[in-house]
């Protein structure tokens, strides 16, 4: 079972909340670490299991502006970056555009072209 540990900004709203087991990062019901700001808006949500980031499910990690925007989101299975439906890595600009997108499959990076490719090929062998 995770232990949890917590901070709390200065006025008692929480700040920060990490599960560890065995010295790792680790919890497998959600979130391993999340931070928020003073006002109580995440902006910081990390998924580990054996201190590894990871989740099948969504995003391991995304990290947001005190406003509320979206800055960076990266996708990862068991400690290697991967999404199999679309890019892995993504970081948007002050204006919300996303201005950086990376592709990676079980922890290699490959092109745009490349990801296109593996998706024909998924689709054409369904059929």
């Amino acid at each position: 079972m995770p232990e949890c540990y917590e901070s709390f900004h200065v006025d008692g709203t929480l700040k920060e909340r990490e599960f560890w087991a065995d010295g790792k990062r680790h919890n497998e019901n959600g979130p391993a670490w999340e931070q928020w700001n003073a006002t109580g808006r995440l902006i910081y949500c990390q998924f580990w299991v054996d201190g590894q980031e990871h989740n099948e499910a969504g995003p391991a990690y995304e990290w947001w502006a005190d406003s509320g925007r979206l800055i960076y989101r990266e996708y990862s299975v068991h400690g290697k970056r991967h999404n199999a439906c679309g890019p892995a890595i993504e970081w948007w600009n002050s204006r919300g555009c996303c201005t950086h997108r990376e592709f990676w499959v079980h922890g290699e990076k490959i092109t745009e072209d490349e990801f296109l490719a593996l998706q024909m090929t998924k689709s054409a062998a369904k059929q």
